[in-house]
């Protein structure tokens, strides 16, 4: 199966969470899922901007990961899905 340049971004962060990906690290690179162009920073930068991905800056440079999940949202969730498992 062939991945979009956004798809393989969105792999390689989800692939070192909880550690934050540089955006040098989102160019010219080879990956598990494809190749990385020049455009993959800019890819994350998209992604960042339609909530796919948080952006952080680090000095001068710039890190992207996945983006936090509210703990009650997960806990609510989770007891949601432990209720229905229990009945």
């Amino acid at each position: 199966m062939k991945f979009t340049q956004k798809e393989i971004v969105l792999k390689v962060v989800e692939a070192r969470h909880p550690e934050p990906v540089p955006s040098w690290d989102l160019q010219k690179r080879q990956t598990p899922w494809g190749w990385l162009g020049t455009s993959g920073d800019r890819n994350a930068r998209k992604l960042a901007e339609d909530g796919y991905l948080e952006r952080t800056m680090k000095g001068q440079y710039v890190y992207y990961s996945l983006p936090k999940v509210e703990l009650d949202a997960v806990q609510l969730n989770f007891s949601d899905k432990l209720g229905s498992v229990l009945r």
